[in-house]
This record gives structure tokens, C-alpha cells and sequence, in this order.
């Protein structure tokens, strides 16, 4: 049986080190990006076009993608990178800092014991919540 805490090469970082190291740094608010390139985990039909303005959660795919893809930001989409089939790959929004809403972002306020099976599912098929392992669309799942 292998010792685990001996190997060759490497670094060891000790237990609670981490912790230790950024227990006196503050949190600071990174600058706006001017750019976001927001790749597509699965090559999907674009619901957007080069010099459409989006919003804050601007669907950037078309509801019967395989994942539901978002805009992180607002701004102005300059680029689309599509694969042979016409899906897209990636979009790039020129972010203007304006961080306006999408106005199909609803909080949703009703008590889960209220809301039917029906709308959950609708609700997270708009959301693109999504399995981490491979990907795939929860409501593709369920359905």
C-alpha cells in the first residue's frame, strides 16, 4: 500500500492553508467585462442574429434546443461562430455595461406546493437548468 502523503514532484498544500492565506483579503467587484463570448455546451440553433441588442437572460438559442443558452450580459451580439450544420457554437456580446433585464425574468413567487407539475417543468425548460455531467436539459429528462 502507497503512503498518499508521499510523492514525487508536486506541491503540498497543508490543511486549512488556503483559509489561512486569504483570511485577511477583502472581496473586491471585478470591472465589467467588454466583452463575453458565452460557448454553447452543445452546438444549438441560434435565436439571436449579429447586431440584435440583448438583455440580462436574453435567450441566445431557440426554445427547442437541446440546452437553453442565456446572455450573462446586455449589450450588442458581434459574433456568432457557427459549425457546418448552421448551429451555433459560440455568441459574442460587446457588453454595455447597462446590466438591463430581460423582461421574461420573472421572479417566481408562488409556494412550490401551489404550482403544478406543468408549470416547474415550464419553468425550468425556460430557466436551461441543466445536469452537470453531461449536459443535458433536466426537462428533457423529465419529459
Amino acid at each position: 500500500m502507497s503512503n498518499l502523503n508521499s510523492f514525487i514532484g508536486g506541491i503540498r498544500i497543508q490543511k486549512n492553508a488556503i483559509e489561512q492565506m486569504t483570511l485577511l483579503e477583502s472581496v473586491e467587484r471585478l470591472p465589467h467585462p467588454n466583452r463575453v463570448c458565452i460557448d454553447f455546451s452543445k452546438p444549438s440553433a441560434p435565436a439571436v442574429s449579429i447586431g440584435d441588442h440583448v438583455l440580462l437572460g436574453t435567450p441566445l438559442t431557440l426554445p427547442e434546443a437541446k440546452r437553453a443558452e442565456h446572455a450573462s450580459v446586455s449589450g450588442k451580439v458581434i459574433d456568432i461562430k457557427l459549425d457546418a450544420d448552421g448551429n451555433a457554437l459560440s455568441v459574442t456580446i460587446e457588453n454595455d455595461k447597462l446590466d438591463e433585464v430581460d423582461p421574461s425574468i420573472i421572479p417566481f413567487d408562488k409556494k412550490l406546493t401551489e404550482t403544478s407539475p406543468e408549470e416547474i417543468l415550464s419553468i425550468i425548460k425556460k430557466a436551461g437548468i441543466c445536469e452537470s455531467v453531461d449536459g443535458i436539459s433536466v426537462a428533457r429528462r423529465i419529459e
